[in-house]
């Protein structure tokens, strides 16, 4: 921890001049935690107060990385730090500064701290549960803290962390290989109040008419011979994702590959063992969209090496080329548009009656 972050003062501040840290490493919270915590400062006041640091001059200037992404530069929308009001950047207890929101509360008693803005993220690392960030909590952190100290090397950034050099490692390789998209895609699926999908569950009471979604099948038989359930009352567990999946995807190495692979995974609610079996698909040169959750994996015959495998490599990603052994090869064009596409395939057709191709083979 940083021998800086020393208390300079308690002060009540107006919460319109806090700016919530985007960069916060705990993301995901228990449904109705925020609800709980609002009712509790309404009966009882504020307890703790929380942890915030001044902005700096530079700070002020600048915009929130959300805004930025959101209008783009130049945007006559977007505003800086100091035009939004913000002159103190919350540390720790943003579940307090939007629960005081959500009671109405306009001040909050905050201890001021005095942390360089590069030992924010450690200090807002430090200031939670540990044992409540999940990994994927972890794995923003250290790719955070990464782009903050970009030439530390792993072993000493995770000296500075607290944490393992291989959880470090699986960070790193996480960040390289994921879009924003699938970002998104894993954000949704980890928060308690969306399913699976993504999708905010409004309502968590038992729907008996659904019982797909309230029973599951038991590998086991009764005496008699009947299958047996798991009672009514225990619902089906959400489907999440997990870390060892991720790394798995990001043998693909392709962003967007991953982010379409990764969909299927959710859409499907795919096993270990499918996961296994989709990336294997796929590292055999095969399209995701050809893969058969239900088919058992085929025994071929030892896969041919393509002669001209170096060659492709420097295509765009819009085409996709798969060989199918001798001289057969299938190719894939990627176009978006309905005239755009026309357009390719009559090349495409031309090309394959004789004119290109045959200019190709034999340059002038």
């Amino acid at each position: 921890m940083p021998d800086n972050n020393t208390a300079v003062s308690i002060q009540a501040i107006s919460i319109s001049k806090l700016m919530p840290n985007e960069d916060q490493p705990r993301h995901r919270f228990k449904p109705g935690s925020i609800r709980e915590l609002a009712d509790s400062l309404l009966a009882i006041g504020q307890q703790t107060p929380l942890k915030v640091r001044a902005l700096t001059t530079e700070e002020k200037a600048s915009y929130r990385k959300s805004d930025a992404e959101w209008f783009g530069e130049g945007s006559p929308y977007l505003k800086t730090m100091s035009e939004h009001g913000f002159e103190y950047m919350v540390i720790g207890g943003h579940r307090r500064l939007e629960a005081a929101q959500l009671a109405g509360m306009t001040t909050l008693d905050c201890l001021v701290l005095d942390i360089k803005p590069e030992d924010t993220l450690l200090a807002c690392i430090m200031d939670n549960n540990l044992e409540e960030m999940d990994w994927w909590d972890w794995i923003l952190a250290i790719e955070a803290e990464h782009k903050a100290f970009p030439d530390m090397n792993q072993r000493d950034l995770a000296k500075r962390l607290g944490v393992s050099k291989s959880k470090v490692n699986n960070a790193l390789i996480l960040a390289n290989v994921l879009n924003e998209d699938s970002r998104e895609m894993i954000d949704r699926n980890l928060d308690p109040e969306c399913d699976s999908n993504g999708n905010i569950i409004h309502s968590r009471k038992k729907d008996y008419d659904a019982e797909d979604n309230l029973v599951q099948p038991l590998d086991k038989t009764s005496p008699s011979g009947t299958n047996l359930v798991q009672p009514l009352d225990k619902t089906r567990p959400e489907y999440r994702i997990k870390i060892t999946t991720l790394l798995a995807l990001a043998v693909l190495e392709e962003p967007d590959l991953i982010e379409y692979t990764l969909m299927d995974i959710f859409d499907n609610e795919m096993t270990d063992d499918q996961i296994k079996r989709l990336i294997q698909w796929l590292n055999d040169g095969n399209y995701l969209e050809d893969f058969d959750l239900k088919k058992a994996p085929k025994q071929d015959k030892p896969k041919e090496i393509d002669p001209l495998a170096e060659a492709w490599k420097g295509l765009g990603p819009q085409i996709k080329v798969k060989y199918k052994g001798g001289e057969d090869y299938e190719i894939r064009i990627n176009v978006t548009g309905g005239q755009k596409a026309l357009k390719t395939a009559q090349a495409a057709q031309k090309a394959l009656q004789g004119g290109l191709f045959q200019n190709m083979l034999n340059p002038v």
